[in-house]
């Protein structure tokens, strides 16, 4: 997985419930699968309903797009 910007495809992008993220989470200030802030996530994953982006460590990214890839099938 490769980081990417808001101008590619934002409607095959997961969305994700905010209401199950923290703020930071929800911001794009923290990864949103373990909640690492430091360093910052670099990875776009998807966004939260309402339009904001989420962001993964590189170490997470991964497990997201298998999730992407196996929902896909």
């Amino acid at each position: 997985m490769t980081p990417h910007d808001a101008s590619d495809g934002t409607a095959t992008e997961i969305c994700f419930d905010p209401s199950g993220l923290t703020p930071a989470q929800r911001t794009g200030r923290a990864c949103v699968v373990c909640g690492k802030r430091w360093p910052a996530p670099p990875v776009r994953v998807g966004r939260v309903a309402g339009g904001g982006a989420v962001y993964a460590c590189a170490d997470d990214a991964p497990v997201i797009e298998r999730a992407r890839a196996f929902t896909a099938t």
